[in-house]
């Protein structure tokens, strides 16, 4: 009688641990909006003299601990060696965003630029430059990350926020 007290309190314990473990790995679903902006210019110019402008202002919804991208100027078909999947040209924003304590929000990002360089008969050559950037922001912060690439009087940015979307 005493065995099967214990073997009951154990497999009660053990369904108990299972049951949070299995709440913890339940999917989220809580919602993020990110609005970007991509800027092209002199970091220190001004709007009204031209030496600023906007090469993309993209507004994402993505589910917390879900990957994210956007692409800018996009995929430009180039012809498809021994079906080998090609990497998108242009610039790339890709990330992930998490809940963090105090209601702030982790953001991991990458900032990425891929070229194409030359091509031959039977090869296709391409210049990536990529920047990754893990960082804890208050929602609605703007946050500004800087490609690596471009003189001090021409660079490209970004500037993004995230908050929980309105209903």
């Amino acid at each position: 009688m005493r065995c099967s007290i214990a073997l009951a309190f154990v497999v009660a314990m053990i369904g108990e641990i299972q049951a949070s473990e299995n709440a913890e790995q339940s999917p989220s679903t809580k919602q993020f909006k990110i609005s970007i902006r991509v800027l092209e210019g002199d970091p220190l110019g001004k709007w009204q003299n031209g030496t600023i402008k906007t090469l993309a202002e993209p507004c994402l919804i993505t589910v917390e601990k879900h990957p994210f991208s956007f692409v800018a100027p996009g995929q430009i078909p180039v012809p498809n060696i021994a079906d080998t999947p090609l990497p998108s040209i242009g610039r790339t924003i890709e990330g992930e965003v998490r809940s963090h304590r105090d209601g702030k929000i982790r953001l991991d990002i990458t900032l990425s630029t891929t070229t194409f360089a030359e091509q031959t008969d039977d090869r296709l050559q391409f210049n990536s430059k990529s920047t990754r950037t893990i960082t804890t922001i208050e929602p609605g912060e703007l946050v500004k990350l800087r490609w690596n690439e471009g003189t001090a009087a021409k660079q490209t940015w970004a500037e993004l926020s995230i908050e929980e979307p309105k209903p």
